[in-house]
């Protein structure tokens, strides 16, 4: 081999060598990443409740737990980075997210809550600004679950992720009945259809939840715990997602 050639050669790996540490400083920017400020809205519940057989129920007391939100990436079928279309190393090496069933949170795509909601009430919360992984996500887990409690609450509220309290007759207001309870943590994955695209500006992404539709299952003949499991079952089915500008 000439000196010549060697030059050559040695050129062309500099090349190269310089558009991989290009790249990677863009991603030591964050250009993988997308602002987004996420809130979390759950609107008041009807305080008298018609269920799904008719029933009436006058609502007391009703209280919620949200422990986390997580977004799952899409499966992608093509593993391996792909240069010519722009597709960073980095997005590459983030693996797909998995469902946060823990109580640590150590994944860009895990958004903690870890409130108790006053479901009579109108909850707007805010959540905060996140960097979230550029991607297309198919599912979200919406995980329940007991969080510190609160001065004033009952120790029975306290110690449950989901707390409902009423009258069966609602032109009576003395007899009260736990209607559904539970103490422990739920998790599920339903799917979504969001797009966390590339943004110089900061994204706004609203979390609605609406707890009223999935409290018509209760069912005043069941226990309430029962209760509670049907009311964790549907309530993925009423959560909806909205993502733009933020203003």
């Amino acid at each position: 081999m000439n000196i010549k050639t060697f030059k050559n050669i040695w050129l062309k790996l500099s090349f190269i060598w310089l558009v991989l540490a290009s790249n990677n400083l863009a991603l030591a920017h964050g250009d993988d990443f997308t602002q987004v400020e996420v809130t979390l809205k759950i609107p008041a519940v009807n305080n008298i409740l018609k269920t799904h057989n008719g029933e009436f129920i006058k609502l007391t007391q009703a209280y919620l737990s949200s422990f986390s939100f997580e977004l799952i990436a899409c499966p992608q079928i093509n593993l391996k980075p792909q240069m010519d279309n722009k597709t960073s190393l980095l997005s590459w090496l983030i693996p797909v997210a998995n469902a946060n069933h823990g109580v640590s949170f150590t994944k860009p795509t895990q958004i903690p809550v870890q409130q108790r909601h006053n479901l009579l009430v109108n909850n707007v919360i805010n959540l905060g600004v996140y960097k979230l992984p550029k991607a297309k996500y198919c599912q979200m887990n919406y995980t329940l679950g007991k969080v510190p409690g609160k001065l004033g609450l009952l120790p029975e509220i306290k110690s449950s992720s989901l707390f409902i309290e009423g009258n069966k007759d609602i032109s009576n207001t003395n007899i009260v009945y736990t209607i559904a309870k539970s103490d422990y943590a739920f998790g599920k994955n339903f799917p979504i259809n969001l797009d966390i695209p590339p943004s110089h500006n900061t994204l706004s992404l609203m979390i609605s939840v609406n707890v009223n539709e999935a409290l018509k299952n209760l069912d005043y003949s069941e226990l309430n715990h029962k209760n509670a499991r049907k009311v964790f079952l549907s309530l993925s089915d009423h959560v909806a997602l909205a993502l733009k500008v933020k203003e």
